[in-house]
């Protein structure tokens, strides 16, 4: 279990300094279709391109956000804390095999499983070029709101994913509006 631990930490790591390089790089790369997959069942831990969850890590963010209900009796009780769940990402981006790595009990951990089981496809790893299955961890806080400070999920997130979350809100009201107006 330390092991795994030390992993958890190492990849969680790797993925926030992996962040530093901007939206636009991940937004150029996601644009690139490679055909081919490989059709091996290996699943990678180290690939040459990093699966990513659709938008980026600030909208992983926003849908864990929205996504999530915290259950009532970790309410009840006063449970806070990060559950760490680990996945597997299929070379067409499906998410499979999502297991519980250390939980928080009252709830949360069936709630963090949950909320990874129905996540969108993500963009598949890479490796020489080719698609593959890859494992990916991820940390899932459950914080309460506190009196003294109500927006305290938005507090959580740096200025350039409150930059990215404001883009995307944007540019959903304008197509929510565009389909609107086509439909008048």
């Amino acid at each position: 279990m330390n092991s795994i631990f030390k992993l958890t930490i190492i990849l969680l790591f790797f993925f926030i300094s992996s962040y530093s390089f901007g939206q636009e790089k991940i937004e150029q790369q996601s644009n690139i279709e490679t055909i081919e997959v490989n059709d091996s069942n290996e699943i990678f831990v180290m690939v040459d391109e990093f699966p990513e969850f659709p938008g980026g890590d600030a909208a992983r963010i926003y849908y864990f956000r929205d996504s999530i209900d915290y259950p009532k009796l970790a309410i009840d009780s006063s449970v806070e804390g990060t559950v760490y769940v680990t996945f597997v990402i299929e070379a067409d981006g499906r998410i499979t095999h999502v297991e519980l790595l250390k939980g928080i009990g009252s709830g949360c951990d069936e709630e963090a499983l949950r909320a990874t089981r129905e996540m969108p496809n993500w963009i598949p790893a890479k490796k020489d070029g080719v698609k593959v299955r890859s494992q990916f961890n991820i940390p899932i806080r459950f914080v309460l709101p506190h009196e003294e400070s109500p927006s305290n999920a938005t507090k959580q997130l740096s200025k350039k994913e409150k930059k990215v979350l404001k883009k995307k809100q944007k540019a959903e009201a304008k197509a929510k509006k565009k389909r609107k107006k086509q439909q008048n």
